[in-house]
C-alpha cells in the first residue's frame, strides 16, 4: 500500500477536533513510530491506547 503523505498531513491539519486513524499490520512493522513521527512533524498531541 502506498502512503500519500501529503493527503495525511492535509487531513490532520484541517481537523479542528482531532483525527482518528486506524493502522493495522504485524507487530514490528513501524506503525507506532510512523504516528509518532507524524505527530512530531505536525506539532500535534498523540494519545496512545494500549490493547490487551
Amino acid at each position: 500500500m502506498k502512503v500519500d503523505e501529503a493527503a495525511i498531513k492535509s487531513h490532520i491539519l484541517k481537523a479542528d477536533k482531532g483525527v482518528n486513524i486506524l493502522l493495522y499490520g504485524l507487530p514490528g512493522t513501524g506503525k507506532t513510530e510512523f504516528v509518532k513521527m507524524i505527530a512530531a512533524e505536525l506539532d500535534r498531541n498523540l494519545y496512545e491506547i494500549a490493547s490487551k
